[in-house]
């Protein structure tokens, strides 16, 4: 009895450390596309992260490479960073949520806006 209440503990160390490997990779993901807004610009970083059919909500779902491709781009700075996320024990569906703040002239300029986000 005590090699089976071992060997259920290892199996749930091992589930759990994949899972957090999982989520790690989902979190890290988030703060490099985000550092890639910061250095190349919103534009690129979507255009560059977004899948074919992702979408985003501006005004409704929209087809989030047609959104990004018809927009100019621009000097402005959209940062963000996950403070919560959570993923489901086979890793193939995740989210990250947190806050966003917009600067329309770039990095030194004040923020104008301030919003929150998800990502599936």
């Amino acid at each position: 009895m005590k090699y089976i209440h071992i060997l259920v503990l290892v199996l749930l160390t091992a589930f759990t450390a994949v899972g957090q490997s999982d989520l790690q990779k989902m979190v890290d993901t988030e703060h490099t596309f985000a550092q890639m807004a910061a250095e190349k610009g919103t534009r690129a970083a979507f255009l560059e992260n977004l899948a074919d059919d992702g979408f985003v909500f501006v005004t409704d779902k929209t087809n989030g490479k047609i959104f990004w491709t018809a927009r100019a781009p621009a000097m402005s700075l959209l940062s963000w960073a996950p403070n919560y996320a959570d993923i489901s024990s086979n890793g193939t569906l995740g989210y990250t949520t947190g806050n966003w703040e917009f600067r329309a002239k770039g990095k030194d300029d004040t923020p104008s806006a301030f919003g929150d986000f998800i990502t599936l």
